[in-house]
């Protein structure tokens, strides 16, 4: 709550072993959208996109990108209208070059 303080509502995610972080979040009207990676159990990073009810916290949707295993991360995102937009980068398993990834997505 922006007078208290209070917290309002939380979510923790664990995408089922190592790191998970969020990189990035923003809000528009009654959303909330976060973005960042999560570790798989086999040690590939996914590329991890959620949207949360602003007043409740419950998720809305979630979408998790893996490029073929190795590291995908979204560094950065934002809102405009009834679109998300996601951004990072992607590396396959066997790959040694990470790739410019952009991913667009109805809000709704």
């Amino acid at each position: 709550d922006a007078k208290t303080g209070d917290l309002l509502w939380d979510d923790q995610f664990d995408n089922g072993g190592g790191n998970n972080f969020a990189n990035a979040i923003t809000a528009q009207g009654n959303m909330v959208y976060a973005a960042g990676f999560g570790s798989t159990t086999g040690g590939d990073d996914e590329f991890v996109v959620r949207a949360y009810d602003a007043k409740t916290g419950d998720l809305l949707w979630d979408d998790q990108f893996d490029n073929g295993g190795g590291r995908n991360i979204a560094n950065a995102i934002t809102a405009q209208g009834n679109m998300v937009y996601a951004a990072g980068r992607g590396r396959t398993a066997g790959g040694n070059v990470d790739e410019f990834v952009v991913r667009a997505y109805d809000a709704r």
